[in-house]
């Protein structure tokens, strides 16, 4: 096996550190050439892949020849590619379906965790005076701090403004949008609307209309999906159903009218089976639940 490292090395002390003329030095340099010119055609006769073609450097125009540069390429389930990179500026969609959550970290280091049924659209590059990315369903965002640079979060015709913090947003409704500030601060206004409300950490802006219902929560009623957990306060029926029927995904049949406006508190992990939910819920003597297939029917409990 040629060591050519080694032969190189014998070649330099014998030659370049030798006292004579100019000749020796252009020696040197021709038989160094030699033995790389060598070492190429003997790698390329024993390479394992089969390469049986030396292509001499000298041929290789050099602007063909560049350094490498920071790009990928994203290729979805139907192939799909997007090149991710430095100059791109497109948008890249992720969606996550029923059943399903997932945590990303975008360019400049901000994570997001989104629950069911949600969609994130962000570009590849932050370019301009905001970070923007656009939300459906429910996300929740740590921000890498940039006061020159802020963090914009569009849901559902609402702008959440953020300087660096981290905070809940839930827009599954339309007519029914939820911003959660667990740290740090942040400004929420419609899209449409001049004027920006500010939020303090405890806070949580419900939107119905332009202007939000601003008021102290428990957040972790609002984050606690995030840490593997359903928990709820005083909450109706078809709301438990709705978060529910995202994450186990079935469908859900209610009987009778009233039913969907019962109350319940119910704190469960999100890892349980959805038989052990039900039983919960069967406890409090106010529902009845049946699954079949994939279809719950819910009823209100006879007296």
């Amino acid at each position: 096996r040629l060591d050519v490292t080694t032969e190189y090395e014998r070649f330099n002390r014998k030659f370049m550190h030798r006292p004579g003329r100019g000749i020796w030095r252009w020696t040197a340099a021709a038989a160094a050439i030699v033995i790389i010119m060598v070492s190429a055609w003997w790698l390329a006769m024993n390479s394992d892949m089969g390469l049986r073609e030396v292509i001499p450097m000298a041929n290789v125009s050099s602007e063909q020849v560049v350094p490498g540069k920071n790009e990928a390429v994203l290729v979805t389930e139907s192939g799909k590619t997007v090149v991710l990179g430095r100059n791109n500026m497109s948008d890249v969609e992720l969606k996550v379906p029923k059943g399903a959550e997932f945590k990303i970290v975008l360019r400049d280091g901000t994570e997001v965790w989104l629950n069911s049924e949600s969609e994130l659209r962000f570009p590849t590059v932050f370019t301009g005076n905001e970070r923007e990315v656009e939300l459906k369903g429910e996300g929740y965002f740590s921000v890498t701090h940039d006061d020159k640079l802020p963090f914009v979060v569009v849901a559902a015709g609402v702008r959440t403004k953020v300087y660096g913090t981290e905070f809940n947003v839930r827009s599954y409704d339309v007519n029914d949008v939820n911003v959660t500030l667990v740290k740090g601060r942040v400004g929420v206004q419609r899209d449409d609307a001049t004027r920006e409300y500010a939020l303090t950490p405890g806070e949580n802006a419900r939107f119905e209309g332009e202007r939000p219902e601003i008021t102290r929560v428990n957040v972790h009623k609002f984050t606690a999906w995030k840490e593997g957990y359903f928990y709820y306060e005083n909450e109706r029926v078809e709301t438990i159903m709705n978060d529910l029927k995202r994450w186990y995904d079935f469908d859900v049949v209610y009987v009778g009218n009233r039913v969907k406006d019962l109350k319940f508190e119910l704190w469960s992990s999100r890892d349980s089976n959805i038989s052990a939910i039900i039983g919960l819920l069967m406890k409090t003597n106010k529902v009845h639940m049946k699954l079949e297939g994939r279809t719950l029917i819910v009823s209100e409990m006879n007296r």
